[in-house]
């Protein structure tokens, strides 16, 4: 799954959420892209 710079800017905190755990950063990426 790709991530755009523009998701990681907007939602600082899925950032965090990615380097936590891959399978679920991607996840909450998504829902970011999405809302």
């Amino acid at each position: 799954m790709t991530v755009s710079a523009e998701n990681f800017i907007g939602h600082g905190i899925y950032v965090v959420e990615f380097r936590g755990s891959d399978t679920q950063g991607a996840i909450l990426s998504a829902t970011g892209q999405l809302a």
